[in-house]
């Protein structure tokens, strides 16, 4: 039982990774840079080591531009659970937050020139994948430096507190 166990969380990881190689074939073909898992982290991800579920696996992003310009950031997120996960958003802020334990610290000190953006709500069926894509200009009257933006991965809940399942960061050199 444990072997059956231990090979289905290693196809598991696999089919992400290749998930993650076509995504970053795409993102290197745009230009974008990318960040994602390694084996051992999504085997970490899946047996819920790291972090809740779902959880994001891969990144791409538009590193650098000037002010007024449009930049790009997509996020991977994939369900490890027998179950759909509903009512399921990602927001991107900026700011420092990367490194904070808690994310409510990091919104509070976000940047606010920057636009707070969050996807469409969505649901995440048992062990599939999406990927969420976002658009932003980068603010006119702001200093010329590198920003830090970050994504989290959430569920809404309308009668109560949300639920905080992963988060990402990436960086933006603004010339």
């Amino acid at each position: 039982m444990e072997k059956e166990f231990q090979g289905e969380i290693e196809r598991r990881a696999e089919k992400l990774l290749s998930e993650i190689a076509d995504f970053e074939k795409r993102a290197k073909e745009e230009g974008l840079e990318f960040t994602s898992l390694s084996k051992k982290e999504i085997i970490d991800k899946l047996l819920g080591k790291t972090s809740k579920s779902p959880f994001i696996y891969y990144q791409g992003w538009t590193s650098g531009g000037h002010p007024g310009q449009t930049r790009s950031y997509n996020v991977g997120i994939h369900n490890p659970d027998s179950f759909t996960q509903v009512w399921l958003f990602v927001s991107v802020f900026f700011g420092i937050a990367n490194f904070l334990p808690d994310i409510g610290v990091g919104l509070c000190g976000r940047y606010y020139q920057w636009p707070v953006l969050s996807s469409g709500m969505f649901n995440l069926s048992a062990g599939q994948s999406t990927t969420k894509s976002f658009s932003y200009t980068i603010p006119n009257d702001i200093s010329l430096t590198t920003y830090l933006g970050n994504s989290v991965l959430w569920k809404w809940h309308p009668h109560d507190i949300g639920q905080y399942f992963d988060r990402g960061c990436f960086y933006l050199n603004v010339t």
